[in-house]
């Protein structure tokens, strides 16, 4: 009983935490989706249930418009840009991904002055004159709900945590713009969103030039800020700094580097929210276009350092290799190998949780158009991480996930998605463990995703999607009473819903809604619920 007593409030705490990062993302997410999809900020660092959703919903909106784009001049381009984009997906990494996606968007752009008025079908084509300024103000009012609940059995009693949220918010932001095609693009911008709870806002400033001399040059800086203050205070600022270099070699040949520094300072620093910063370099060199292939050699090294809790200072380092097949018949075909080491500096050999350890990251993903209107799709991803000192949280371990699935489009506005998902993770016992304790953990999990999408090209954009998943740990031992365990069989559903509808030129209603149900299918009253909603209008004037 002492060791459940210890327990509750560790889970208590993880939970409101939890919670306070899906309810800030998804009242940020209904805000940045109504932003021109040229200006997506693609930063997530939570890794990132909202990077996922607004890549998934502007790959939505590229998909019902694509056809439209092949009249472009630049689309050989904007078909390369696109595989980049879906490589980044399929391997988890949704805020490359969506870089890929906003370098897309910015290169259709582009094309807009030479765009004929009979492409009014396109939401992503100004077929108006050229605006070569913009100054846009917007305010929003909204509401963000969410409610969780989790039991805990122990013995023949349980015990009930739930927690609840209503915070109602406003805010307003502000953005100008000065674009020349082929030549310069300035931005400045800012937000602040106010509410019960919390206290959000950002400032940016972007400037990027091109044509000098087959060399491309992009420079950003961001200013954010957060003050929490409902169940734990977090108040912090940081400043990001970007930039981004790439030159063309030759005709199927380019090359990119670029630099970013974060620095992040929490008034009241704790081991959870500790002061730090970190710098992150990346370099890639591409061959396009090349036995209707393209290649993909990209190098990253991540360096953070803590001011005061210097046993998370880390030095992350990650090669990778891709391929893409372009446009062979009806078939994509995209691989995805990287190889990763991290590197605590601070951590002795006996740390309980951080540790050394090097990993190899493979993946497979393949489309292929089987019928006018259906698609089959099949992604499948392995992940080997080895720890060179192995100890008993920290174990080596190999990871499997299969996802087959067809795509049925039945109009250009309607699409109706079904995936089957198989995922495996198996650790490797060594034999200076002297404990199975870590075996509980070998998961072994199946499930259908069903999703809808409804684009009308006008002013509605609909998306909704359904997992159901059934997880189970085949090495944990029977639990022969009733009692509290990490590692039961359960049974998972999940439902996410996006709507944005346009209701007038320059006001917007955006609603997202998650819905999380888990079930223990060995424990009575060992259940989770979770609840998440969150509406926003949105008036540009």
């Amino acid at each position: 009983m002492l060791g459940l007593m210890q327990f509750v409030p560790r889970v208590k705490a993880w939970f409101v935490l939890l919670l306070f990062g899906l309810l800030v993302e998804c009242s940020q997410l209904a805000a940045q989706i109504s932003q021109k999809v040229n200006n997506q900020d693609s930063e997530s660092e939570s890794g990132s249930v909202d990077a996922a959703l607004i890549y998934e919903i502007q790959a939505l909106k590229l998909e019902m418009i694509w056809s439209d784009l092949s009249l472009h001049d630049n689309f050989a381009d904007l078909i390369e840009l696109k595989q980049f984009a879906q490589e980044a997906a399929a391997s988890g990494d949704y805020d490359l991904a969506l870089i890929y996606v906003s370098e897309l968007f910015a290169a259709v752009d582009e094309t807009r002055d030479t765009t004929s008025s009979d492409n009014t079908g396109s939401l992503l084509i100004d077929t108006s004159k050229l605006a070569t300024r913009s100054f846009t103000k917007a305010v929003n009012i909204g509401m963000d709900f969410s409610e969780q609940q989790y039991n805990l059995t122990f013995g023949a009693s349980d015990s009930t945590f739930l927690e609840s949220l209503n915070n109602p918010f406003t805010g307003v932001s502000l953005r100008w713009n000065q674009f020349r095609p082929n030549h310069h693009e300035i931005e400045f911008g800012g937000k602040v969103k106010y509410s019960r709870d919390y206290t959000i806002w950002e400032a940016l400033s972007s400037f990027s030039r091109s044509n000098l001399a087959g060399w491309v040059l992009q420079f950003d800086q961001r200013w954010d800020g957060l003050d929490y203050q409902r169940s734990y205070p977090i108040q912090y600022w940081q400043s990001t700094s970007n930039i981004q270099i790439n030159k063309d070699l030759g005709k199927y040949v380019d090359f990119s580097f670029g630099d970013e520094f974060q620095y992040r300072n929490h008034r009241n620093e704790t081991e959870s929210f500790p002061t730090y910063w970190r710098n992150e370099f990346q370099a890639a060199l591409r061959l396009a276009n090349f036995w209707k292939s393209r290649f993909s050699l990209g190098y990253d090294v991540d360096r953070r350092r803590q001011r005061t809790f210097t046993a998370y200072d880390y030095l992350d380092q990650r090669v990778d290799f891709q391929h893409s097949l372009l446009g062979v018949g009806k078939t994509s075909i995209m691989t995805w190998y990287q190889f990763r080491e991290m590197d605590y500096t601070q951590v002795s050999s006996d740390s309980t949780f951080l540790a050394d350890f090097q990993q190899h990251y493979a993946s497979l993903n393949l489309r292929q158009n089987i019928f006018k209107n259906i698609t089959l799709k099949f992604v499948g991803e392995a992940i080997i991480r080895d720890y060179p000192l192995s100890a008993l949280f920290t174990p080596d371990f190999l990871f499997f996930r299969l996802e087959p699935g067809f795509s049925f489009d039945f109009s250009r506005q309607l699409s109706l998605g079904v995936h089957y998902i198989r995922e495996t993770k198996e650790f490797n016992k060594t034999d200076t463990q002297e404990t199975d304790f870590f075996l509980n953990e070998n998961l072994s999990s199946q499930g259908i995703t069903v999703s809808v999408d409804y684009f009308n090209y006008r002013n509605l954009l609909f998306t909704i999607s359904h997992t159901f998943r059934l997880e189970s740990y085949p090495d944990a031992p029977d639990i022969p009473i009733p009692g509290f365990s990490l590692y039961t069989d359960r049974a998972e559903n999940s439902t996410l819903m996006y709507i944005s509808y346009q209701l007038f030129s320059r006001f917007e209603v955006t609603a997202v809604m998650q819905h999380d149900l888990n079930r223990d299918r060995e424990i009575e009253n060992n259940d989770s619920r979770s609840s998440i909603f969150s509406l926003d209008l949105n008036w540009e004037f």
